[in-house]
C-alpha cells in the first residue's frame, strides 16, 4: 500500500525520471504531525533542462493559482526541489531552528492548524499536478 502523501511523487514520476525523492509517509490519523513537504531530485540522465523547466514552470503557475488554506512554496536548493507550505519554508530561512523537528514541534504549538489543513491543500495541489503533469506529457 502507497502511503499516503507519495501521490506528488507519482504525479512527477508519470512524466520523468525522479533520481531521488522523499515525501510524508504517514496513515491519515497521523495527519497533523507530520510536516507536508515532498522533496525530489530529477534523473539528470534522463531529464533534460528543457523538461525539467517546463515542469517546474507548470508547477508553479498551478501553486500560484492554487486557492488553498495555506500559501505553498517550490523552491530549489542545489539540485532538489522542495514542495511545502510558505510559513514552513520561511520557519527554515529563518535559521531559528536547528532542524525539521524542532520546526515540527514550533508548527504544532504555534500554528496547530497549519498541519491538518495544510495536508488537505497538499492533497488537492497533488490531484490538480496529476492533470497537468499529464498534460504536458501528452504534448511530449
Amino acid at each position: 500500500m502507497k502511503g499516503f502523501g507519495r501521490g506528488v511523487i507519482d504525479a512527477l514520476e508519470g512524466v520523468a525520471k525522479l533520481e531521488w525523492f522523499r515525501y510524508p509517509v504517514l496513515k491519515p490519523e497521523q495527519i497533523g504531525f507530520v510536516l507536508p513537504v515532498a522533496v525530489w531530485r530529477f534523473d539528470k540522465n534522463t531529464v533534460d533542462d528543457h523538461l525539467e523547466n517546463r515542469l517546474i514552470s507548470c508547477l508553479a503557475s498551478l501553486l500560484d493559482s492554487y486557492k488553498g488554506d495555506f500559501p505553498w512554496s517550490l523552491s530549489k536548493v542545489g539540485r532538489n526541489w522542495i514542495l511545502q507550505p510558505l510559513l514552513i519554508k520561511k520557519l527554515q530561512d529563518s535559521g531559528a531552528f536547528k532542524n525539521e523537528e524542532e520546526i515540527r514541534n514550533h508548527v504544532l504549538n504555534f500554528h496547530s492548524n497549519l498541519m491538518v489543513q495544510a495536508f488537505y491543500d497538499y492533497k488537492a495541489i497533488e490531484g490538480l499536478m496529476k492533470v497537468q503533469l499529464k498534460a504536458i506529457s501528452n504534448n511530449n
